[in-house]
């Protein structure tokens, strides 16, 4: 599935310009919800909403993430994101891995304000997306 460079680019923090994407979902038999290839290296991504992220699931993909010299997102909310800070994942990966906060995505989505999705349909989810995401950053 192709995607928005720009958006890309929030969400991934790759520190360089992207030219193209490419999103898989659930790469390595489940390991990770999504692979995005990018112009400059290949980021899995983990979403937990409600689950929590535990030590072993870190751990595994830290371990995958350094064999296969990848990059590691981590899209944490609700309980995850209370143990799970950014300055832990980075440490306890090796500075392989990030996390991705409600900052973060709120910025990504208003790329699709900008940019007005030629499918309507698109831009209804990320302004339902962008209140959700406004709800849960004011009760942090």
């Amino acid at each position: 599935m192709e995607t928005d460079l720009h958006f890309a680019e929030k969400i991934l923090n790759p520190g360089v310009p992207l030219t193209s994407v490419h999103v898989k979902h659930e790469p390595e038999h489940g390991l990770f919800d999504l692979l995005v290839k990018t112009s400059n290296a290949n980021y899995y991504v983990e979403i937990k909403i409600w689950a929590a992220l535990t030590e072993k699931q870190f751990n595994n993909q830290t371990k995958f993430l350094k064999e296969n010299n990848a990059r590691g997102v981590y899209i944490l909310l609700a309980n995850a994101a209370d143990r799970w800070s950014n300055s832990m994942v980075n440490e306890k990966s090796g500075s392989r891995s990030h996390v991705t906060d409600i900052g973060d995505l709120l910025r990504a989505l208003n790329v699709f304000e900008i940019a007005k999705p030629s499918l309507k349909e698109i831009e209804e989810i990320a302004t339902v997306y962008g209140v959700v995401l406004e709800h849960l950053k004011s009760k942090r």
